[in-house]
C-alpha cells in the first residue's frame, strides 16, 4: 500500500467525508465581507522592508478579522493577516504550542 492509499484507508475508516474537486478551490465564505476584498495582494505582499502599515489599517477596520487571523494561523500563509505579520504569527503559534 502506498502513502496515497494508507491516508484514504484511514479517511474512509474514521467516517470522514473526502473534499470535493471544487471545494478544494472554494475561498472560505468570511473572505467575502473582507475589507480588503478587491484591493489586489500587492498592499498585504510586501518586499522586506517596506511599510505594512497600510494594509494593517485596511485589517483594523475590517469585520472578519477573527476569521482570519484562525485561518492564517491554520496555514504557514504569507504577507499580512488580520493585521499580523508572519513573524507575528509565528510568535503566537509557539506561544500556544
Amino acid at each position: 500500500m502506498d502513502e496515497a492509499e494508507a491516508v484514504l484507508t484511514l479517511l474512509m475508516t474514521a467516517g470522514a467525508e473526502l473534499p470535493t474537486f471544487a471545494s478544494m478551490f472554494q475561498r472560505p465564505a468570511w473572505q467575502a465581507e473582507a475589507a480588503c476584498r478587491g484591493m489586489g495582494t500587492a498592499l498585504f505582499f510586501r518586499d522586506r522592508g517596506e511599510s505594512t502599515d497600510e494594509a494593517k489599517a485596511v485589517c483594523a477596520r475590517c469585520p472578519v478579522q477573527i476569521e482570519c487571523l484562525s485561518y492564517s494561523l491554520d496555514g504557514d500563509d504569507r504577507g499580512i493577516w488580520s493585521g499580523t505579520s508572519e513573524r507575528g504569527r509565528r510568535a503566537m503559534r509557539t506561544r500556544s504550542a
